[in-house]
């Protein structure tokens, strides 16, 4: 979905449209129709979307996935909720681009789901200096942070991750037979972490 607003969009300008957006809505719901509703709360929802992309300020970050990058920066090693990165993205599809931060750009957020596989290894081998560790870092225990939970676990990305989903795409979309494609990743990998 393209973005609706425009790069010389104050919060303060896009919040007065919001409210009176909401203001208007009293007459909308006098009426009977419910999708009379509903698509006059459409412009109201695009409007608090535009508001949310547009607390980090456009430049150097012209993206969702900017925004997004953005922000875990700004919170390293705190538990952010996805619903924050919804309203900072600005879009419904805000969890594709924490995915393409992760496996793309090599940046380590972990979510919920990771720390509690990584809680649930620790107890398999009794390393509670581990788990110890990671609720000091974290406040909380690792089980406790729920799926929709990210955590980015360190300031710079991992170059050599991202080299590797590259090498990987490139060769996964080439036209060789899938062990060929194997043993051409390793060749382009030999020796590499």
């Amino acid at each position: 979905m393209a973005r609706r607003s425009q790069p010389d969009d104050e919060p303060e300008s896009i919040r007065r449209s919001l409210v009176d957006l909401l203001t208007n809505f009293a007459k909308e719901l006098e009426k009977p129709d419910l999708r009379c509703k509903v698509i006059a709360l459409i412009p109201a929802f695009h409007k608090l979307r535009d508001l949310g992309g547009s607390l980090i300020p456009r430049t150097g970050a012209n993206s969702a996935r900017d925004r997004v990058k953005i922000y875990f920066q700004r919170y390293p090693r705190k538990v952010i909720d996805g619903d924050e990165l919804m309203v900072i993205s600005g879009i419904a599809e805000w969890a594709r681009r924490v995915r393409e931060l992760r496996v793309q750009f090599g940046w380590a957020i972990y979510s919920g789901v990771t720390f509690r596989d990584m809680a649930n290894d620790a107890q398999a081998v009794e390393d509670v200096e581990q788990t110890a560790s990671l609720e000091a870092l974290l406040g909380v225990h690792p089980s406790q942070i729920k799926p929709e939970q990210y955590v980015l676990m360190r300031d710079e990305p991992d170059d050599r991750a991202a080299h590797r989903w590259f090498v990987l795409n490139e060769v996964r979309r080439g036209q060789a037979s899938v062990k060929d494609k194997i043993i051409e990743y390793f060749r382009r990998n030999v020796a590499r972490k």
